[in-house]
């Protein structure tokens, strides 16, 4: 009680911030949950499903700020008059904005509340729906087109970014091998004679430029080659390092953290801080884990788009095994999440956030291959989370508007979407089967060994503190070495797109296609052997490439390794044909050109798709997406035989994917709602050490206020354990009656330190019990309020309805609804008395423990 008298003395000697005002009697017809659908009646105060918050903005001294109150008035009166006179704004009066409330933010790396949201934007359409006539009728219209109008935007500003990024990508690459003098608009295809480029006819190496002897001008040339390598590596990795993020982990979770991605560095014995590149890698790991409902501060924002822009252009200019479609997908989500500060139906509602963000990673791989429809399968088989059917057809939409534009701005000259499309005018043949089935292995031994070495690279290599503390180091290394030895190879000299481009393409008597297409059976070895090399060095090179601190995709560089093994399976099986024209497998051939009979590129094509999807285990996203690029529907069996194959073998040699993996590496808390688990538990086996138990919860048994100090002393506790995204269930007498996330008692001790001097502060008692609970011990008047609220009242901030279930419960069940339900937390009770809670992190660390036998 010392703690109440204290802050009733405290309250006298303030009482100008604490005016009362009455409010109707808790049995009168308006409640509580009456503010659910009037929530102008609180100011500051967002309300919905029972859950309430005050503003992120510090209540201020009214003294002290009346002129600024008024002063804003003023110009909310103002404003609210002009905006009747502009469309868009006719939607954001008072009352809709006070219906939005201010949000408060989600603390970095914290699981975000799918119900909360849920609850929060199905209040909001219920206000809209209330409004009758004509207004109501247009602004309930215009709210339905919202989300229309921003995948719109999304999938036309990502193609033009893509249309930039793919012609400055193409200029800056052939900087590599010289210039054109006369127009300085550069060929896209690299020849092995670099005098006979078509496209410009006054074309200079840098050995003629600087009027060395013919002899030595191709030293020139490859010098000055690996130089604009080296250059454009290091720039972009320079750039990536100004994407450097910190933020805390507990010391316990961060002892394993090997990610080439991330680093750990340790802090005063007891705290560890997680260091973050958010340009470097593909970024699809990362949107997989923001989709699935975590949050990781500016890993979407305007900086980090700018710095992935010109970083992977760069990346990709330096010859680099990497690709540019894996990180479009992060390029379309920071747009789409730029985008959903337009309208405060997406931008304070973490939930509807990601609904765009699904469709903005579909029109990501849209523009990456040309392929929408694919695009949409890729964005619900491998990256989202929650996929609804309005979902899908948004995802569609933006898809369809990012291809149409990139094909309207036509950024190779073609009237092609993308470089690898292709048409074969021959048909497969049955006795094929057998080696498509013989890709589809390769892929799934590729696509393992491929998983295993590099996560293998990532917890040797990168983990020695020289690279971890010198991440440009590595690339530098990685650079030179890829720049000397790929220049000596006319296939792995090429870029990638173009290298997987004419690998698909199918032989005919106008075009040589690189040396691909041998005339006669003497001159296919001889090509052979360089598919081999070239093999050899991308795959190589493709394993310690993919992870560095530079934005890299996987796509293309590993359909570039399944392509090169097609076309060698192809050429082979075309040298059989001259050897053995009369075999049995050939019968069906016209005797003459094996051209007519085998065709090369679709074997490349079978095992571009194989070993694409050993490594990133996609399925029914890919197939399509090869159908789009082939526009044969006679392909897609081989396409889906290969694939099958592939998937089955990587996974009986690595269960998971590159992602999935990556994920683990990152120790990104992503719940994987695919997996199967065997449970042989109860969700007792989660509860929480005593001490945990003790220090987190927040008893009123005795006392119906809890001292500033105390609450304080609690936030640094579960910091220190780094619990960042728990909370603090309130109970009385061993009952459940509230819950408190973390963040949310943070800000509102923040607000009553921004409101109190320090000396009054530590005698402060804060008000915690729920509405509706009644308590003999309470001094607060609950028919009471306040038109300044009460800082120390923080009534408004708890869950008087946290989500419990039974520690007897199985954990088949726990699974459930932490997946389906997208829970943060779930309280635990042993009968009615409350014995612990599991948070969606634990129980993610829980689930990774099954995974590696450790349980």
């Amino acid at each position: 009680m010392e703690h109440q008298s204290d802050f009733q003395t405290f309250k006298k000697s303030h009482k100008h911030q604490y005016m009362k005002q009455d409010i109707p009697d808790p049995s009168s017809k308006e409640t509580e949950n009456t503010f659910l659908i009037f929530p102008s009646s609180r100011k500051n105060v967002k309300n919905y499903g029972g859950i309430q918050q005050y503003s992120t903005t510090p209540q201020l001294n009214e003294d002290k700020f009346s002129s600024i109150c008024k002063t804003k008035m003023f110009c909310n009166s103002i404003h609210k008059k002009f905006s009747k006179k502009i469309f868009n704004k006719t939607f954001e009066d008072e009352d809709h904005k006070n219906l939005n409330g201010e949000h408060i933010w989600y603390d970095n790396y914290n699981a975000i509340d799918w119900i909360h949201d849920t609850i929060k934007d199905a209040t909001r359409a219920k206000k809209l729906r209330s409004i009758k006539g004509i207004r109501g009728w247009i602004r309930n219209t215009f709210d339905a087109s919202q989300g229309w109008i921003l995948v719109f935007f999304t999938g036309f500003i990502t193609s033009c970014v893509a249309y930039v990024i793919d012609v400055v990508e193409t200029i800056f690459f052939d900087w590599k091998f010289g210039y054109c003098s006369v127009t300085l608009i550069l060929l896209t295809f690299i020849t092995d004679n670099i005098d006979d480029l078509v496209g410009c006819k006054q074309w200079n190496t840098w050995g003629k430029h600087f009027n060395f002897p013919r002899k030595q001008q191709w030293i020139i040339d490859y010098l000055v080659y690996i130089a604009i390598a080296l250059l454009f590596a290091l720039i972009s990795v320079q750039l990536t390092m100004t994407t450097r993020t910190t933020f805390p982990v507990s010391m316990e979770n961060s002892s394993e953290n090997l990610s080439q991605n991330i680093s750990i560095k340790k802090k005063n014995n007891s705290r560890a801080e997680k260091v973050a590149y958010m340009a470097s890698g593909s970024g699809i790991p990362e949107v997989k884990t923001i989709l699935s409902g975590f949050t990781i501060h500016k890993f979407l924002g305007f900086r980090t788009l700018v710095v992935k822009v010109i970083g992977l252009t760069l990346s990709v200019a330096s010859g680099l095994n990497l690709g540019k479609e894996g990180p479009f997908v992060h390029i379309a989500c920071c747009i789409g999440n730029i985008a959903c500060r337009l309208f405060n139906k997406y931008n304070y509602n973490d939930g509807k956030r990601r609904e765009l963000l699904s469709a903005a990673s579909a029109a990501g791989v849209a523009v990456a291959f040309g392929a929408p429809i694919g695009g949409v399968l890729f964005s619900l088989e491998e990256v989202s989370y929650f996929f609804p059917s309005k979902t899908m057809w948004r995802s569609f939409f933006c898809a369809m508007v990012a291809a149409i534009t990139l094909k309207i701005l036509n950024p190779y000259g073609t009237g092609k979407v993308v470089l690898l499309e292709t048409h074969y005018s021959h048909e497969w043949h049955s006795l094929e089967l057998f080696i498509f089935l013989f890709l589809g292995l390769f892929g799934g031994l590729y696509g393992s060994l491929f998983c295993k070495l590099n996560i293998h690279w990532a917890k040797t290599f990168r983990r020695l503190s020289f690279i971890k503390k010198h991440p440009i180091f590595e690339v530098f290394i990685v650079t030179l070495f890829t720049a000397i030895i790929s220049y000596h190879n006319p296939y792995t000299k090429l870029g990638g797109t173009e290298l997987v481009s004419h690998l698909l393409k199918e032989c005919n008597n106008n075009e040589l296609n690189e040396g691909l297409c041998p005339e006669n059976k003497l001159m296919i070895p001889k090509v052979t052997i360089l598919l081999i090399l070239a093999l050899i060095i991308k795959g190589s090179f493709t394993i310690v490439t993919f992870g560095t601190k530079i934005p890299a995709g996987i796509f293309i560089p590993t359909m570039a390794i399944g392509a090169l093994f097609g076309r060698f399976v192809g050429l082979i099986v075309q040298f059989f044909y001259y050897t053995y024209p009369s075999a049995y497998i050939f019968s069906r051939c016209p005797l003459g050109d094996p051209n007519e009979c085998i065709v090369p590129g679709v074997y490349s094509m079978v095992g571009a798709a194989a070993t694409l999807a050993g490594v990133t285990r996609m399925t029914v996203s890919l197939a399509v997406i090869m159908f789009e690029l082939t526009g044969s529907l006679s392909y897609v069996m081989p396409f889906m035989l290969s694939i099958l194959v592939s998937k089955w073998v990587a996974d009986a040699i690595e269960p998971q994917g590159i992602y999935d993996l990556l994920i683990d590496l990152n120790e990104y808390p992503y719940l994987d709602t695919k997996s199967k688990y065997t449970f042989s538990s109860y969700l007792s086996e989660l509860l929480p050490p005593p001490i945990t138990v003790y220090h987190t919860t927040i008893d009123l048994s005795f006392n119906s206020t809890v001292s500033y100090t105390k609450l304080r002393d609690m936030l640094k506790y579960v910091k220190n354990e780094g619990y960042i995204d728990g909370g603090f269930p309130i109970v009385y007498n061993k009952t459940l009656i509230g819950y408190i996330a973390a963040h949310e008692l943070e800000h509102a001790l923040d607000t009553i330190k921004s409101t109190v001097s320090n000396e009054d502060i530590e005698k402060i008692g804060c008000y915690l019990m729920p509405f509706g609970v009644t308590d003999s011990t309470s001094s607060l008047d609950t028919g009471t309020s306040y038109s300044l609220p009460d800082p120390a009242d923080l009534r408004s901030y708890v869950d008087k309805a946290p989500i419990s279930l039974n520690k007897e419960a199985p954990m088949e069940l726990v699974f459930e609804m932490f997946s389906k339900l997208g829970l943060r937390y779930l309280c635990i009770l042993d009968g009615a008395e409350f014995v612990g809670v599991v948070h969606k992190k634990r129980f993610v660390r829980y689930l990774k423990e099954i995974e590696k036998g450790l349980l």
